[in-house]
């Protein structure tokens, strides 16, 4: 499939949705982006605020957090001054990478917070209404651990944006992104994933990949019904039009392990960015199991966009009779 790239028409969408083309059109071009920093990142994010704000019209919150409150028992005494510190000399980082960012005509204000990161995050980025949160990654997290950017996620109410910690400048490079990966699943709701990549790839000049990954639980598909054509038909039509009116689209479809797969698509076709559907439930840190997303975005080699389910609509995907059975959901609520 394609379309021409450089259509500026804005079709209508929807009013009873939960998201508008003019929230659509900040998400893909932030006015305001909230990074979180633990100044060990300092460079990558830098480089990555720089690569996706827009000089003169992005303001970015720096934060980060510290812990608020001293322990109740008699190390308190002690505890106080250790924490005014370190607030101390977190204050004096975030000021220095905010005079970085203000150099090159980007506005910023830093933040520092104190108590739980996820709640204090959460809060300020609602408050403020951002349009995007930035966080980098870090391969030290493990396997069965939550990260920041999969807590905040799920409610935020705006694209998270992880940067892995192995995406350095050098790999991602200064140019525009030129592909972009829109993981989806057909059991989950296609429209607003799809609007937001589609306008995304627009605003990044980019060729879009929608993918769905057939999993070992698909077995009743018939083959005629794992084709990019017969996925296709399962999108809703009408968003499917509307994301070729933005930018040239194709649909790659894979079998196998979900992330595996996404993940190789990724390395071998070399993608800016991945786009993922929203995660599904949150995985626990007691869980045995380690959700795609979390695979995805510790094994990427591009920034992994995440769309919470508080920002995608209610309206589930229309099957006509005859139709095969959907396959089995990657990020399914």
């Amino acid at each position: 499939m394609s379309a021409a790239s450089n259509l500026t028409l804005e079709p209508t969408v929807d009013a009873s949705f939960s998201f508008t083309a003019k929230r659509l059109r900040q998400w893909c071009a932030p006015e305001v982006i909230l990074a979180v920093t633990n100044f060990a990142d300092e460079d990558g994010l830098l480089f990555h605020l720089i690569r996706q704000a827009r000089p003169g019209r992005t303001k970015v919150l720096l934060v980060n957090t510290v812990p608020g409150r001293a322990p109740s028992h008699c190390a308190a005494v002690l505890q106080l001054p250790r924490n005014a510190f370190a607030a101390g000399l977190a204050r004096q980082a975030l000021d220095r990478m905010a005079r970085q960012l203000r150099w090159v005509g980007i506005g910023c204000e830093p933040v520092l917070l104190k108590g739980t990161a996820p709640e204090e995050i959460a809060a300020l980025a609602k408050a403020r209404a951002v349009d995007r949160v930035l966080i980098t990654a870090h391969s030290g997290t493990k396997a069965l651990q939550r990260t920041l950017a999969e807590e905040l996620a799920p409610g935020l109410g705006a694209p998270v944006c992880v940067v892995p910690e192995r995406v350095s400048p050098g790999l991602a490079g200064e140019k525009a992104a030129g592909r972009i990966t829109l993981a989806l699943s057909l059991r989950s709701n296609s429209e607003m994933p799809l609007a937001f990549a589609s306008r995304l790839a627009q605003e990044q000049k980019s060729h879009l990949t929608v993918m769905h990954v057939f999993t070992g639980g698909d077995n009743g598909v018939a083959p005629f019904g794992r084709s990019p054509m017969s996925v296709a038909s399962r999108l809703l039509s009408a968003g499917l039009r509307e994301a070729e009116l933005f930018c040239p689209l194709e649909i790659a479809v894979r079998e196998g392990d979900p992330a595996e797969e996404i993940l190789r698509y990724q390395a071998e076709t070399n993608q800016d960015y991945v786009v993922l559907a929203g995660p599904r439930a949150q995985c626990a840190a007691s869980s045995d199991r380690v959700c795609a997303a979390h695979r995805i975005t510790s094994g990427a080699r591009c920034p992994v966009i995440m769309l919470g389910r508080s920002t995608a609509p209610t309206r589930s995907v229309e099957i006509t009779a005859g139709s095969p059975k959907p396959p089995e959901s990657v990020f399914m609520p």
